[in-house]
């Protein structure tokens, strides 16, 4: 209700202070489940990579929460994501923000041509100076394990757009990777956030697939690294 409010009567020029006062809420609800639930995220950058203020965000992906944290750790950024279409609606607050900044919708059903249409207004708005964010195994880990990336949304977005690339490796969500498990699995955890490279926009498919062949493998060896460092904290 309130950020539709907001939208109302701010409506005249208000993108960039509706985008500001967004980028503000993940950071406003983790002091809350900081204090009740001493959950908290542990966001690093590997040693000499700058975070540009304009790239484009590859990660795995294992929650719900991954979205609100993403905003949360590149707050300069102004992130936007291809998400699924079933996350447009019925998730609190997340729904109402990825409506409200027309966010790139992944349709499922198979209206590939929607979806291809979405993507290219992402790509467009990227260089218009956004962020996309890309979770290229096209759903939610169960497991944990970081599985197959596929390469269709980053070649539409490199190909309009080229942009560079971020590396970013996640881990702490894939027990909680359904809405109603998210509150009973919080309690006492840290979510893991590590920019692991910065590389140089790729030329043509086969430098696509080849980075993307490289991206994943990097970010599946982070994940191992820090499950097994859970393992042995049991």
């Amino acid at each position: 209700m309130k950020l539709r409010l907001w939208r109302i009567f701010h409506r005249r020029g208000s993108n960039e202070k509706i985008n500001r006062w967004i980028a503000t809420i993940p950071g406003k609800i983790l002091s809350l489940t900081r204090f009740f639930l001493d959950f908290d995220v542990i966001f690093q950058v590997a040693p000499g990579i700058k975070i540009p203020p304009h790239c484009l965000v590859i990660s795995n992906h294992q929650s719900i929460l991954d979205i609100p944290l993403m905003v949360y750790c590149f707050p300069e950024n102004n992130v936007r994501f291809a998400a699924k279409q079933s996350l447009f609606h019925f998730v609190p607050l997340v729904s109402q923000v990825l409506r409200m900044q027309r966010h790139a919708k992944i349709d499922r059903k198979g209206r590939f041509s929607r979806t291809m249409k979405d993507l290219e207004r992402l790509a467009r708005e990227a260089a218009a100076g956004l962020s996309p964010v890309i979770f290229p195994e096209g759903t939610r880990s169960r497991t944990g394990k970081v599985g197959p990336f596929h390469s269709g949304a980053v070649r539409k977005i490199e190909t309009l757009t080229p942009l560079p690339i971020l590396s970013v490796a996640l881990n702490g969500g894939y027990k909680s990777s359904k809405l109603r498990e998210v509150l009973g699995t919080l309690r006492g955890k840290r979510y893991l956030i590590r920019v692991l490279n910065l590389y140089p926009p790729p030329a043509g498919k086969a430098e696509v697939e080849a980075l993307l062949s490289h991206v994943q493998e990097e970010i599946k060896q982070q994940v191992y690294i820090w499950q097994e460092q859970e393992k042995k904290k049991i």
